[in-house]
């Protein structure tokens, strides 16, 4: 199966008009007119499994062709795909190949049709040819539709490279955005309604991914979050209401946790000068973006009058202000440097860096984790004494860990502790929610004397109520154990910081200021040669990773054997007498004269491992969703099987996401209910989306 190098760029009528009359697409080019339906199960396996499967018509041709995607794109798509020519247009399914597999006897439906009119160039760029598709048309479901304008250029041969240059040409003459929803997933989102707001998409890596392979996955993750409700923030550019209000958040959100990213993968990005101007990029956007979320917080605690107009007022004009610098020129160039960044950056090329790459992104993660948890918890049990920064600064904290768990939460689903990865989210987005309540309340006043509005103390309700509910919400979050193993295990040691002083340094984390290990070896964390390089090095730490894993599993195994043991197996009088005759035997004999020495109490045995639940496993529809379910990893398939010998397998996720809505006429489709669309805006403190 080839693998496809695409970026896709979002065009207006006129910057395609533009476009296809310049000099800079003056070859020769083709027009033909395209009919492509796209084919599901009723309950949608194939989608769930991150496969699309299509036939398309054009010039009396019938091509059918399977997709798969790994991750959802960021703008440049890197794809699997296998075409066949088939007699006609009901695609051929043979058996024992992947879409038989995944239909499992069921009859795949025609669920959309994309009818599209595509021109065609193939351009020399250096050594390297990439061809061009500008695309006009539109796609329908039943008796909806939705339009598309937009440029493709696809890698026929050559450097990956040669994309980025034209494209980079294609900017300086015309404004265009970065494309992070294929034609596919608009068919798949026309059968269900838009959500006011796109939270954060579950990521899914593999076991035995390597740092180098999980930051693209991560960072292309949060680019998408941000992109698709950039769209919804300006489809009406004059728009202020929940929706808007909710978008902008979202839009804030993917922010964050894209330099709380780069923050994650420090070890691999130290010190490169390309990275830390892209981070400076989008902490500036996120500013932009954060003085309209401030006002629309405030908005919801004053009551109507004079000040809340004037608020309002202001609140316009944050909104238009945000709009024009997000749909600017320089947005879409900084967008496009992301993404060339994140496809052949410094940090993909340095030999240099070849062994940090390599280490196996688990190690990364653990070390992240244990950080911001540390730092969380010492500074929660010691809330109440914190002035307001210290307070904001532990907010932060509980962001990178919430963000960290979730980027890395399907590295651990096969763990002992994968059973504790959803309270210990859940846990920390309530902290969140309190400390942000909290922190809304502080920063109010400062705010509203900007506008020249008096804080009549109406911006925040009860200060001690905020406080309780956030040292409340920090004790419940202290209680839940962490989900990842400890140097290779999942041991009953709370990481040797739950007896640390409240007030004292961190016994595991001295230097909570250092850059954070890789995998725990120095001379990996100090940039320096690593002795195992190469695939062979690769190969024995993948094994090495496999043998604690089965480690793991074993000790679980041997613990909840251990604590299976009820009280009833013997006799309370027996236990008891049994357990205190071997404390005294055990104790030690003290010496004539000597004061008592008391005996040791025994442990009580290991209390079994909580079974992991399946985390991240599709759930069976109707209904269900195929974007929001938390931590997902879909079942992998071969698709060598269904599109000839030569094909390699396909595994991957799926992007389109949904409300509740009834399926347009004429389509056999099951509808995947999300989240609706709230009346207000997101209250003060509310989650951070992802």
């Amino acid at each position: 199966m080839a693998e496809e190098l695409e970026l896709k760029l979002i065009l207006t009528p006129e910057a395609a008009a533009t476009l296809a009359a310049s000099t800079l697409l003056s070859g020769p080019s083709r027009t033909i007119s395209q009919r492509s339906t796209y084919y599901d199960t009723i309950d949608l396996s194939l989608v769930e499994a991150g496969l699309c499967l299509r036939v398309r018509e054009a010039e009396g041709r019938f091509i059918q062709t399977l997709k798969g995607d790994s991750q959802p794109g960021a703008g440049f798509f890197a794809r699997s795909e296998a075409d066949r020519e088939i007699d006609g247009p009901v695609p051929r399914i043979e058996a024992g190949g992947a879409v038989a597999i995944l239909a499992g006897g069921r009859d795949l439906q025609a669920l959309f049709e994309v009818r599209n009119e595509r021109r065609r160039w193939q351009l020399p760029v250096g050594k390297s040819v990439v061809e061009v598709a500008l695309d006009r048309g539109e796609v329908v479901a039943g008796g909806r539709s939705t339009s598309f304008l937009e440029i493709e250029l696809e890698l026929v041969r050559g450097d990956a490279a040669a994309i980025f240059a034209l494209g980079r040409d294609i900017l300086a003459l015309v404004p265009a955005r970065l494309g992070v929803v294929s034609k596919a997933e608009r068919g798949y989102r026309l059968l269900e309604a838009l959500p006011a707001r796109l939270r954060a998409e579950p990521i899914s890596l593999p076991d035995e991914a390597s740092i180098g392979e999980a930051l693209p996955q991560v960072v292309a993750a949060c680019l998408r979050h941000f992109l698709l409700n950039l769209d919804l923030l300006t489809v009406e550019p004059t728009r202020v209401d929940a929706r808007a209000a909710l978008a902008l958040h979202q839009c804030r959100v993917a922010l964050r946790r894209l330099r709380s990213a780069l923050k994650m993968f420090h070890p691999l990005l130290r010190g490169d000068e390309e990275t830390e101007g892209l981070d400076r990029g989008v902490q500036a956007l996120a500013r932009i973006l954060g003085e309209a979320r401030d006002l629309d917080v405030l908005i919801e605690d004053l009551a109507e009058g004079a000040d809340r107009e004037r608020l309002r007022v202001a609140r316009d004009q944050a909104y238009a202000r945000a709009r024009e610098a997000l749909t600017s020129p320089a947005t879409d160039v900084f967008l496009f440097d992301l993404v060339e960044w994140l496809a052949g950056g410094t940090w993909r090329q340095a030999p240099e860096l070849l062994s940090l790459r390599e280490t196996p992104a688990s190690a990364l993660a653990v070390d992240a984790l244990r950080h911001f948890r540390r730092k969380a918890r010492k500074a929660g049990k010691r809330f109440a004494r914190l002035d307001d920064e210290q307070r904001h600064t532990l907010r932060k904290n509980a962001k990178n860990l919430r963000y960290a768990a979730e980027f890395f939460a399907s590295l651990f689903v096969d763990s002992p502790g994968a059973g504790r990865i959803e309270p210990f989210i859940s846990a920390l987005e309530s902290v969140q929610n309190r400390l942000g309540d909290w922190n809304d309340r502080v920063t109010a006043p400062a705010t509203l004397a900007a506008l020249g509005i008096t804080d009549s103390g109406a911006t925040g309700g009860d200060d001690q109520r905020l406080l309780k509910a956030a040292e409340r919400a920090l004790r419940e979050f202290d209680a839940v154990r962490r989900f990842w193993p400890q140097q290779g295990r999942i041991d009953d040691e709370e990481d040797g910081d739950a007896s640390s002083p409240a007030d004292g340094a961190d016994s595991d984390d001295t230097a909570a200021s250092k850059p954070l290990r890789a995998d725990g070896r120095p001379a990996i964390a100090e940039g320096k040669p690593d002795p195992a390089q190469g695939e062979a090095g690769r190969k024995a730490r993948k094994e090495e990773a496999k043998r604690l894993r089965e480690t793991e599993k074993r000790e679980a195994k041997a613990k909840k054997k251990v604590g299976g043991r009820k009280d009833g197996d013997r006799k309370d009088g027996d236990r008891k007498d049994g357990d205190r005759k071997a404390a005294e035997k055990a104790a030690p004999r003290q010496a004539d004269g000597a004061e008592p020495v008391t005996p040791v109490t025994p442990v009580p045995p290991v209390p079994p491992v909580e079974p992991a639940p399946s985390v991240g496993l599709v759930q069976p529809v109707p209904p269900a969703s195929n974007e929001a379910s938390a931590g997902g990893r879909a079942p992998s398939v071969t698709a060598s099987q269904e599109c000839g010998p030569d094909d390699s397998p396909v595994d991957g996720k799926s992007g389109p996401a949904g409300a509740e809505s009834a399926v347009p006429a004429g389509t056999s489709a099951v509808v995947l209910p999300v989240e609706s669309s709230p009346s207000a805006a997101p209250a003060k403190g509310e989650g951070e989306g992802g």
